[in-house]
Formats: structure tokens, sequence, C-alpha cells
């Protein structure tokens, strides 16, 4: 088992915006590249550069698609209430370039709600899944491996670590158990001491860090200061693509990489380009793979696995 840890933040790179238009707008050349990702029973109101909005022939709803124009695939797929596309409200799908399912799930009135999954990049299996009221998570929320197998659960009030805390081993036993209370831990017990080490997530002075002022020993949370640093680092570089620009193309890129034991980035790759222009401003901005200080524990330097989501949005 790979003792990687993960974390995400959005990125936020404000310009001049575009509002998606729901009127009466086909672009022809478009039109032809993304017929087959349509339903034949809509309505179809719009086509973009790199999106579609249709009218659902049942509920009446507003489907908005958005494609990768470059690879040609289907990105996204969310439901809307209103003809403004301003109120989620429905299912929502979004992948991968590799046309892996990415996450999916539902909303109500702009927040999540209700059964949300999220899925491995790479095997294109169920990695979490659990609910959402309101935006934030509630109740039991399973943690699966790479074969699909139930590996963790984790409890939730309002968002917060709330009940009991599950690990499980290889073979199905328990490993290791938890008791939160409004986000606070209570009580643990270790079971396995040997598979609960290999498992068990990274403590903020483990953490790999970047930045020499996140390594003081005065910094409070070594974690959330490298990830301001580091977002202030990807921030100060990046550029919205002149291409990307003139067509109004916005979304969500999404950057993996791992910081190895020596600290340095390999195995840079973007999951999801939104298009060719934004996908190489992304890779241009890491291309100098600035050094972190590595994760270490229990005295051995570990490689540790990021996902970074850049949002280019034009306002």
């Amino acid at each position: 088992m790979k003792n990687w840890i993960s974390f995400t933040f959005a990125l936020i790179f404000p310009l001049l915006f575009t509002q998606a238009q729901t009127e009466e707008a086909i672009d022809k050349k478009a039109l032809k590249k993304y017929k087959p990702f349509l339903d034949s029973e809509a309505k179809l109101l719009a086509v973009s550069y790199y999106q579609t909005v249709e009218k659902a022939k049942g509920d009446g709803n507003y489907i908005q698609k958005t494609y990768n124009p470059d690879k040609v695939i289907l990105t996204q797929k969310v439901t809307y209430y209103d003809k403004g596309l301003t109120l989620k409200h429905g299912p929502s799908i979004d992948w991968f370039d590799n046309g892996e399912k990415w996450q999916e799930g539902d909303y109500k009135e702009n927040e999540r709600h209700g059964p949300w999954k999220f899925y491995n990049s790479r095997s294109g299996k169920l990695d979490r899944q659990g609910n959402y009221v309101s935006n934030e998570k509630q109740g039991a929320w399973s943690i699966l491996d790479s074969l699909g197998n139930r590996i963790g659960e984790r409890s939730y009030d309002k968002g917060e670590l709330h009940g009991i805390w599950y690990d499980w081993g290889k073979d199905g036993e328990l490993i290791y158990q938890a008791e939160y209370k409004d986000g606070e831990l209570q009580r643990e017990e270790i079971i396995d001491d040997e598979q609960y080490e290999s498992r068990r997530e990274l403590t903020d002075e483990e953490w790999p860090y970047f930045g020499i002022e996140c390594g003081k020993p005065e910094v409070a949370n070594r974690k959330q200061c490298s990830q301001a640093q580091w977002q202030a680092y990807i921030y100060q570089r990046l550029r919205y693509p002149q291409k990307a620009r003139r067509q109004n193309i916005e979304g969500i890129a999404i950057v993996s990489f791992v910081i190895d034991p020596e600290g340095q980035l390999e195995q840079v790759e973007v999951l999801r380009g939104v298009c060719d222009s934004l996908e190489d401003e992304c890779m241009r901005v890491l291309k100098d793979r600035p050094n972190w200080v590595p994760a270490s524990k229990g005295g051995k330097k570990l490689p540790v696995s990021h996902i970074l989501p850049i949002r280019f949005r034009l306002e």
C-alpha cells in the first residue's frame, strides 16, 4: 500500500468574465463536433466554442455540457433550474480527460445535497462516497482502496467529524477506531500497530512544507502555511492564455504531482486540462519544479501525492 496523502485547494485566477448565454446562439462548427454528445429528445438552446445548453424534455431543466474543445471530449454535465444558469439543481457529473469519472452527485439550490461519489483518476474505481446536506458532509462516508474494498469509514455532522472513525486492514479486519465529537478527538484505539502506522495520515509536523517561513518552529500549522505559500507561487506565475481568453474558455484544470523523498516534484500530470492552451499553461508554471522539504514519518522520508485544481475564471 502506498503511503501517499493528497490535499486539494482551488486557485481562482480572475480576469474578464463572460456569462454563458442561453439564447438561441448556435456555433455551427462547434455543433458538428458536439452533436454526438447531445440528447436527441432535448431542445438545443445554445452551442459555443466549448459548451452546449439544452432544455430537458421531461422536467424542463436546463443542461449545460462543457467540453475540451481540442480533445473533443465531454468533461462536465450540470443541471440548472433556471434559463440563466445561476441555480444548480439536479444531477452533476465531472470527468477527467482520460474519460474516467471524477465526481458525481446532486445539487439542491446551488448546494451539494444527497449522495456524492468521487473516483480514482487512473483506475476509474470509486474512491470515497457519502452524503451531503446543505453542502456539508453528513453521516457515514466510506473510503475505498484501488480494488474497491472498503478500508475506512468516517462519520460527520454538519461537516465536522462526529461519531466513530474506522479503519480496516487488508483482510477486512479492524485495525483502528476512534471517536470524534464536534470535530474533536475523544478517544482512539490502535488494534494493529503495523498496519495502522502504514495507513495513518501524516501529522502536521510530518507533512512536506513549501517555503522557508513554513519550517519555522513558531508556525502553528505547517500544512496550511505551505498551501498558502504554494498558492501564492502558482498565482504569481499564471497567465491567462490569449487563445482561451478570446474564446471565453473557463474551467477547472486538475494537476497531479508527487513530492519525492528528496523534495522534488515528479510525475507531473494534467488530469483535466480544460483545453490545450490552459493545459500548457499549467505545465509551464510547474516546469521549474521548485523543491519542497519532503514528508517524514518515523524518521523515514516519504513520497506524497498532491492534487491541485486550478480554476481559470474570466470576470
